[in-house]
């Protein structure tokens, strides 16, 4: 096998260059899948979206992402789901979720992201599993269960709710009478990237 030194069986570096750069491809992918676009470029332009959104967004979906791929092979999911990115894209949404939700500097988010993207894992196995029978895709129901949960939960506990109001709380009632042609536009484009909460 190439890449590995026989006499001894340790990996090479070029075998950890490539073990690195596949699960990185396998990432990128999740953020591809967000969109139904299971390819690596998809996803970095993703990416770049989330860190032009600011840095914490990048880092929670990229890091979800990476946390939900991780897991899905550590945990022996099928490879070929893991190679397209489908175990990737849910664990990406949730942690970005958290980020919004529960504001993203605080460390209790950063932990309840990590354990969350695991747990949005084997959600995914289990709906992937029970959806087989009818022959329907999982889509994100994996992310919005646990999602869901999270924000109905997340107010009982002090450590987790930040005390300041939450960023996806309109601060006030909306108002106008009507949309004019370039806010139709712009509310077109807003929507596509609310898809990444931004």
């Amino acid at each position: 096998m190439r890449g590995v030194d026989h006499a001894s069986g340790r990996w090479t570096a070029a075998r950890w260059t490539a073990a690195v750069t596949g699960f990185a491809g396998h990432v990128l992918r999740g953020h591809g899948q967000v969109m139904f676009l299971p390819h690596a470029a998809a996803g970095a332009v993703f990416v770049a979206a989330l860190f032009a959104g600011g840095w914490e967004f990048g880092t929670y979906g990229l890091g979800g992402a990476a946390v939900g791929t991780a897991a899905a092979r550590l945990l022996g999911v099928a490879r070929d789901r893991v190679e397209a990115g489908a175990e990737g894209f849910n664990s990406c949404l949730f942690a970005l979720s958290c980020a919004v939700f529960l504001g993203p500097e605080r460390i209790s988010t950063a932990l309840f992201a990590c354990l969350g993207a695991v747990v949005v894992t084997v959600v995914t196995a289990a709906v992937v599993r029970l959806l087989r029978a009818w022959d329907l895709p999982a889509l994100t129901l994996p992310y919005c269960l646990p999602a869901t949960g999270t924000a109905l939960a997340a107010p009982a506990f002090a450590h987790v709710w930040p005390s300041a109001p939450s960023p996806a709380v309109l601060p006030a009632a909306a108002t106008g009478a009507g949309a004019a042609p370039v806010e139709l536009v712009r509310g077109f484009f807003a929507g596509v990237a609310q898809v990444f909460f931004l």
